[in-house]
């Protein structure tokens, strides 16, 4: 029961890590992004920020195909891929030009890529599975909370100058010497056996899933990297005031998150999904429509909480369609679908010409919101219709 907990702590500690990788700098967007004296000068500090996410996609990749031996290799390069992380983390601090900071932020990624398999692949290996739900379930709560208390730092940082807020990758340290302590302790040598399906990633409910899930974190990534030029128009220009909307945005995810029990007992899973695009639609289009703090606000406690709530529902989805030989194999493909998400992203802002637009481009995003509500709103009533003609 111990050993389980050490490591359980320890996962929570490296998702902690990876999860902060591009978030925690997106305070300090504006700061970058006149650093550079360029005409895409917003277009580049926001592929500095997901610059990571480009070669970390790579390594996922060929991770689902190709994986590391658990047993020896896949320890030294856990260890190796942490120092790597922390050490090209903090080298931003004294690079002043962009092609240098893009290049060791790939490297950073890079770590950051093979970090994120081996959690999967560890967690998977050295859990129950009846544990292994458990952390699944509590690993958002965990890192959304953590993940705020680095963006108000990162903010805090920021006041100071553009390169403080890079010595929060010092952070990476701690899951070392934690890890350092675990196998000396001889705590997770023993991993079960796992036998892999071979056809059960060309299911198509998997594939509705993945999808799914690319448009939730490509939205999500996009208000992050615009929130910082959007405060920008507002009487708010410090970095600490940016960490405080951004933190709101996600504690309102973990609160909007734990609405799903309640809610379900008064509506099925597809009203509850209509409600919160709904949701998530109104808070964007609030968001675009004028440049007012309180209206900032508010259409942040309908996105944060619609996000939320529409996550809580998909995952409760989710879980009724995975065989549970396979519950922790499919976590390959999100992961790898989430990195996609945050590396085009930034492209489709560059198309929107950076922060310029950044009210037609909120605008755009909630008539983009509308649409995928009506679409899921005709498919349902088509499937619907198609089983009642073929029952009768």
């Amino acid at each position: 029961m111990k050993t389980n907990r050490n490591i359980i702590r320890f996962m929570y500690s490296i998702s902690v890590i990876t999860f902060m990788t591009c978030v925690v700098l997106t305070p300090d967007l504006l700061s970058l992004s006149r650093l550079f004296e360029s005409p895409d000068a917003i277009f580049r500090s926001q592929l500095l920020v997901i610059a990571p996410a480009i070669s970390a996609l790579v390594v996922s990749v060929f991770w689902t195909t190709i994986r590391i031996p658990h047993q020896y290799w896949g320890k030294l390069l856990f260890l190796i891929s942490l120092i790597v992380y922390g050490v090209t983390g903090i080298l931003c601090y004294w690079e002043t030009s962009f092609q240098s900071m893009f290049l060791t932020r790939l490297l950073l990624g890079f770590a950051m890529g093979l970090i994120s398999m081996l959690l999967v692949q560890r967690g998977h290996l050295y859990l129950t599975e009846v544990k292994e739900r458990v952390f699944v379930r509590t690993q958002g709560v965990v890192v959304g909370v953590s993940t705020m208390f680095l963006l108000l730092l990162s903010g805090w940082l920021g006041t100071y100058g553009w390169k403080y807020p890079f010595l929060i990758y010092l952070l990476a340290f701690y899951p070392v010497l934690y890890g350092m302590w675990l196998y000396i302790q001889g705590i997770g040598l023993d991993p079960r056996s796992i036998s892999r399906p071979q056809k059960y990633f060309m299911n198509r409910k998997f594939w509705m899933i993945i999808i799914a899930a690319f448009v939730f974190v490509l939205f999500l990534t996009l208000y992050f990297l615009q929130i910082p030029f959007l405060i920008d128009r507002l009487p708010l220009t410090d970095q600490m005031q940016t960490a405080g909307l951004l933190g709101l945005l996600v504690i309102l995810f973990i609160l909007g998150g734990t609405f799903y029990a309640p809610v379900y007992h008064f509506a099925s899973r597809e009203v509850i999904y209509f409600i919160t695009l709904g949701m998530i639609a109104t808070g964007t289009f609030i968001l675009g429509a004028a440049f007012d703090i309180n209206k900032v606000f508010l259409s942040l406690l309908f996105i944060g909480v619609g996000s939320g709530l529409l996550f809580a529902t998909a995952y409760n989805s989710v879980r009724h369609h995975i065989p549970n030989d396979v519950y922790g194999l499919w976590k390959y493909k999100l992961v790898t679908v989430v990195l996609l998400a945050q590396v085009v992203s930034p492209f489709l802002i560059y198309l929107c010409n950076g922060g310029q637009f950044v009210r037609l481009f909120f605008v755009g995003m909630a008539a983009f919101v509308v649409f995928i509500l009506i679409v899921v709103l005709v498919i349902s009533m088509w499937i619907k219709n198609r089983v009642s003609t073929s029952k009768a």
